[in-house]
This record gives C-alpha cells, sequence and structure tokens, in this order.
C-alpha cells in the first residue's frame, strides 16, 4: 500500500489525486474536538507491536516537519497575533499542560482547520474570512484544542494508520492546498469503503465530545456560547447549499442536532462576556486582502462606504486595498479620514505610517508611527517600521534600540534580526550582524544560510572578535 501510494505521489499528474482519494481517513485525522472537562490524560495508548513508539509531541514535530515545505504561511503578521491572542486565552484553561501549543495561519482557499497531536494548530485564512466574531473564532480554536487534549490523533492512529509520516503529510498538504472542485468531488467518490462506517462512527463519536469539551474551553476563557452556536450553523447553511462541501465540512458534519446540543449547553452554561483581544472586522480586512483581488475588495468596500460613510472599519480597509493596488496618495486621504473619527486608531496611525514609509516620507512616517507606539506600547509592527525609518534617517543607534523592543514584542518576526543584521554591519559589529542574520534565516527556514551566519558568529566569538 505505502510503496504503491508513494509511487502515485512521485508522479505529478497523479499527485493531487493520491492525496485526496485518501482524503477521508488522513485529513480526519488531524481536524479536532474539544473535550467537556480539563484534561487528565498522561497516560499514553499503548501502541501496536512493532510499530515505532512516540510521544504525542514527538509524533506532532516529526509531521509538522514534514508537512511545512508544503505550506505556504499568511504574509500579515497582524492575522497571525490576532489568533495567537485569541489562542493564549483559551490555552490558560487547560490544565494540566503537556502539549506545546502554537498557531499556523496558511494561505489556503479551503474553509479548513486541523491539529497536530503535539497542540500545533493550523487556520486557513479562507476559514479567517468566514467567522464574523471572535467567539465564533475562539470557538474553531477550542474545537481543535480538544482534539490535542483528547489525543483523538493518537487514538484513530493506533487503530488504522499503516502509512508512514512522510507519505501522509504529503497526502494531506495536497488536500489542504487543492483548489481543484473537481478533485474535491473525487474525494466523495473514493472515501466510499469497506471502512467507511467505521470512520464516521469514530468522527461522529470524536465530533460530539469535541463539541462539547469545546463549549467547556469557550466559556470558560470569556467568549460567548452563541458564538459555537452561530458558526455551527453557518457550516450548516453551507453543508445544505454547497454542491461540493468544503473540507471541514467533510470531517465536522455540521448537522442541526449538534447545533440543538450546543443550544442546549449554552442555556445551562451562560457565559461572563470579557472584551475581545481586538476588532474582528479588522481581521476579516486584513485576512480578505490576503485571499481575495485587491481590486475586487476595494470595489465591495467602495460600495458598503457609499452607505456607510463615517464607518471607520470601512474607511481603514479602503485605505489598506488602496495601498495594496499602489494607490498611496490616494490610501493616505482615507487614513486621514479614518483618524479624523478616532485621532488614536491604532491601525490606521501604524498603517498610515508604513505608507508613507513606503513613499519614502520618513519625517511623517516618524511622527505616525511614533504616535502608534504611545498608543499602544505592544505594537510590535510599528516598533519595527519605526526602526526602519530612523534606519534610513541615518540614525543607527536609535533604529536598533527600535528594532530590539519589536524583537522583544515579537521574537519570532524573522524581519527583525534582519534588519538588525544590516545596522550592526554598518556599525562594524560583525559578529552581532552574524548572530542576527543566523536567526533571521532560521525562522525564514533557510537552515544552510543560518548555519553559515551561526558558524560565523561563533569563529568570531572564539577570536575574541
Amino acid at each position: 500500500m505505502e510503496e504503491k501510494v508513494r509511487n502515485l505521489l512521485n508522479r505529478e499528474g497523479c499527485k493531487r489525486l493520491a492525496a485526496l482519494a485518501l482524503f477521508g481517513f488522513f485529513t480526519f485525522l488531524f481536524l479536532g474536538c474539544a473535550a467537556s472537562q480539563r484534561i487528565n490524560s498522561s497516560a499514553q495508548p499503548r501502541p501496536e507491536a512493532g510499530s515505532p513508539v512516540f510521544s504525542d509531541i514527538e509524533l506532532g514535530k516529526k509531521i509538522f516537519e514534514e508537512l511545512k515545505p508544503h505550506l505556504k504561511f499568511t504574509d500579515n503578521p497582524l492575522i497571525q497575533l490576532y489568533v495567537d491572542q485569541v489562542g493564549k486565552r483559551i490555552i490558560e484553561q487547560v490544565y494540566p499542560n503537556r502539549f506545546e501549543f502554537r498557531y499556523f495561519v496558511i494561505k489556503s482557499d479551503q474553509l479548513n482547520a486541523f491539529a497536530l497531536p503535539n497542540g500545533y494548530i493550523f487556520l486557513t485564512e479562507r476559514l479567517l474570512n468566514s467567522v464574523k466574531t471572535e467567539d465564533e473564532l475562539a470557538f474553531v480554536l477550542c474545537h481543535e484544542t480538544a482534539h490535542v487534549v483528547k489525543t483523538h490523533f493518537r487514538r484513530l492512529m493506533e487503530k488504522k494508520s499503516k502509512v508512514d509520516m512522510a507519505t501522509m503529510a504529503a497526502m494531506i498538504a495536497g488536500v489542504l492546498l487543492s483548489k481543484d472542485s473537481e478533485m474535491a468531488t473525487a474525494v466523495q467518490a473514493f472515501s466510499v469503503g469497506a471502512n467507511q462506517s467505521f470512520f464516521l462512527k469514530y468522527s461522529r463519536e470524536f465530533e460530539d465530545e469535541a463539541d462539547e469539551t469545546g463549549f467547556n474551553y469557550l466559556i470558560a476563557a470569556g467568549y460567548r456560547g452563541q458564538g459555537a452556536i452561530d458558526f455551527m450553523e453557518k457550516l450548516h447553511q453551507l453543508e445544505r447549499i454547497t454542491i461540493t462541501a468544503p473540507i471541514y465540512l467533510s470531517t465536522h458534519p455540521a448537522t442541526s442536532s449538534r447545533v440543538y446540543h450546543l443550544e442546549q449547553m449554552s442555556r445551562k452554561n451562560p457565559s461572563k462576556p470579557i472584551d475581545p483581544v481586538g476588532n474582528i472586522r479588522r481581521l476579516e480586512i486584513w485576512s480578505r486582502l490576503e485571499t481575495e483581488n485587491p481590486h475586487d475588495y476595494w470595489h465591495d468596500l467602495q460600495t458598503a462606504c457609499q452607505r456607510d460613510p463615517n464607518n471607520p472599519d470601512l474607511l481603514y480597509g479602503l485605505a489598506l486595498a488602496l495601498g495594496k493596488i499602489g494607490r498611496q496618495k490616494e490610501a493616505l486621504d482615507f487614513f486621514q479620514k479614518c483618524l479624523s473619527l478616532n485621532p488614536n486608531d491604532q491601525d490606521a496611525l501604524r498603517d498610515m505610517g508604513i505608507s508613507l514609509f513606503r513613499q519614502g516620507e520618513y519625517a511623517k512616517a516618524q511622527k505616525s508611527l511614533e504616535q502608534a507606539v504611545q498608543v499602544n506600547h505592544e505594537d510590535f509592527l510599528a516598533f519595527h517600521y519605526l526602526g526602519r525609518t530612523l534606519k534610513e534617517m541615518h540614525q543607527p543607534d536609535e533604529a536598533i534600540a527600535k528594532l530590539t523592543q519589536s524583537k522583544e514584542l515579537e521574537p519570532e518576526f524573522a524581519d527583525n534580526y534582519y534588519y538588525l543584521g544590516l545596522l550592526f554591519q554598518q556599525k562594524g559589529k560583525i559578529r552581532e550582524a552574524h548572530e542576527n542574520f543566523s536567526t533571521h534565516f532560521a525562522l525564514r527556514g533557510n537552515q544552510k544560510a543560518a548555519q553559515f551566519h551561526r558558524q560565523e558568529a561563533e569563529r568570531l566569538k572564539t577570536n575574541g572578535k
């Protein structure tokens, strides 16, 4: 079986088909649900005789390394930050927590989410486009969190998996990244087999467990239970009107009975909502600009703004869309209109400063970005562009200070290390430059370049330089 699958994957014309044909099992392995009580699961299921023994942490990491080259991650760090902040609230409800929870937003036009057994949780930009409240987004993350906590991946893998991790990752990547609706239809045809009822049975069993547990995480984190109901109803509507159902529906059946169960839980467990971590309308704007044609989205925003001309979110979105299509000066006008409604609009201040920076108007960019960091001392992107602005204004020490602040706020934002490397190189601090370049390339996934700079930094350190 493995050899046949590998042969298919090695033939370019059949690669996607091989991936999708096994969709019914392998995608489900990664899709998750949340548990109704806090975890107490230190015991690991017993592996099959003769199979390699991995902990959930090791297994997740190994599969991630195989899967990572096939995925494209979001270009917008603000999208990633928003998801991280919501996820942090949810993970605080997992006790005891023995997993390495991290979040990844990936480029895909599929409405999808999945989790690896070590706690790595993935959302597509298309799914982010579909959520209308932070409560809905939180429920998706709660759902995936429970899959991890309840070790659903291992429980299924223990029963059925006979395919090595490299093949598994390649197949899953093919499913996630496929844009071919005919291939999605082929999935349904190929998944009809002797074991279908077995997997459907487990799917429903795990999903019921997930709904209940995920809901409890949702409430404990301070989100409204209505978010779970709204999201599931949305999926149920898609299920009814879509000929080829989105992938998330194929493994997370959005039936009316599940919605009813969530409604019952919501009535029994009223929440005490807390403030959201951000503005979900801004998240929608950022994700749509990543996934849609910016000209088309600009027209949509323009039409909406004609109906609601003083809506700051629409004005902000128009500014970003205009910048995306190269109309920077018009974009500045809309940033100004947005700021006239709220002079402390953090996003507008920061992104207007970035726009001015890109136009070479460094003094104006500095002013806008300094206002942005005064409004929010934790805006790493504003600090980053302020540092780059000061670099262009030939103030290297001040630039290093701002980029260092950005790095401390967001240690995994690779661009900070690149520009710090350039500045240290400019100042003749070659070892520090190599250290920063090494981190930059490591975060970018270029391990060969990272190793070169790391070795150079170590050589200079050994020589006392």
